[in-house]
């Protein structure tokens, strides 16, 4: 963190967690929850069906691969800034994919300010 600016480490007043954001995280978790369910529903042999599908099924899967991984980074250095454990956030991220992230922002809590001693 640089000269106390809490920018610099991932809090962000008015942003994800204001309230506004957590009306959109909620409206993007629940039908992604459902379809989430549907889609492991269908068993564990339809995901390497569908990603080998086409060059365009691989290159969204591995472009998604890419955003999750780069949410993970996200998460640890925020979640351990905050003083929380990363892992199972990362962990559920690595197994369900974007679900764990969005839980993570809506239970997220903004790193203590270091400027209140």
């Amino acid at each position: 963190m640089r000269g106390g600016d809490r920018r610099a480490h991932g809090a962000d007043p008015g942003g994800v967690t204001s309230g506004r954001g957590i009306v959109l995280i909620v409206a993007a978790l629940l039908p992604f929850t459902a379809l989430t369910l549907a889609a492991l529903g269908e068993g564990p042999g339809a995901f390497p069906q569908a990603i080998t599908h086409s060059w365009a099924s691989l290159q969204i899967f591995l472009d998604l691969v890419l955003a999750v991984l780069v949410f993970c980074f996200w998460i640890h250095r925020d979640a351990t800034l905050a003083g929380r454990n990363p892992w199972p956030w990362i962990l559920g991220a690595l197994a369900v994919g974007m679900l764990s992230p969005l839980l993570y922002l809506l239970t997220r809590r903004s790193p203590p300010d270091p400027s209140n001693g």
